[in-house]
């Protein structure tokens, strides 16, 4: 868990696979390893897998576990996303620390700002929501550091970058925000970011066109 928190996440893959490998039915290591995978940026066979998998033991969750996972099965098989909206606000209305409820929240604010018909900014107060309860969880720092370049908030960039990197230094994600500063902030030592990039991993290299594909998007 605190390695899916600090972003390193086919690590926690690791450790929730050995947890099930000792205990089958133990039914929050299948839950949390379906969150870890949906971080790694997946296709759509291996977020349905997960998800079956965390399902076989969904009566064994807490209640907060079974309706996020109720909300995430609307949204996957669905594509229900206002009813993964409501499961999503219900919990945190009813568990104002279910972090990861609010984590989940903020993603399909993130994601779904223009379906959902609500502002691209709620996503980044709820965010700020997550951090307040785990202010060493590392995926809504990366998350504020691109709603940030939306807006042009250099200042607000280089607080959530220097931020990331304390709570994470060796994840590809790591990597992206340290090759963004250089591209951002150091144009003398750009180039050799840029020459690097044929190197990389493939995993970094989607990360860019990600945030690329965000980068227009206004956060208002």
């Amino acid at each position: 868990d605190r390695d899916f928190r600090r972003g390193a996440y086919e690590r926690a893959i690791e450790q929730f696979d050995r947890v099930i490998a000792l205990d089958s039915t133990y039914a929050p290591a299948h839950f949390k390893r379906m969150l870890a995978v949906v971080q790694l940026n997946p296709d759509e066979t291996q977020i349905r897998s997960a998800l079956r998998a965390a399902e076989t033991s969904v009566d064994r969750l807490d209640p907060v576990s079974r309706q996020l996972l109720e909300g995430y099965a609307a949204l996957v098989r669905r594509g229900d996303l206002h009813f993964a909206e409501r499961a999503f606000r219900d919990i945190v209305a009813r568990y104002p620390d279910a972090v990861d409820a609010w984590f989940a929240l903020a993603e399909l604010q993130f994601h779904f700002a223009p379906l959902l018909g609500t502002p691209l900014i709620e996503s980044e107060v709820t965010f700020q929501e997550v951090m307040r309860r785990d202010a060493w969880f590392a995926a809504p720092v990366a998350h504020l550091i691109t709603l940030a370049l939306a807006r042009h908030d250099d200042d607000a960039v280089r607080n959530y970058m220097a931020r990331y990197l304390e709570i994470d230094s060796t994840s590809v994600v790591a990597d992206l925000v340290r090759a963004a500063d250089t591209l951002l902030y150091r144009p003398e030592r750009a180039g050799r970011v840029i020459a690097s990039f044929p190197s990389r991993p493939r995993g970094f290299l989607e990360y860019i066109a990600f945030v690329a594909s965000e980068f227009g998007r206004s956060p208002v």
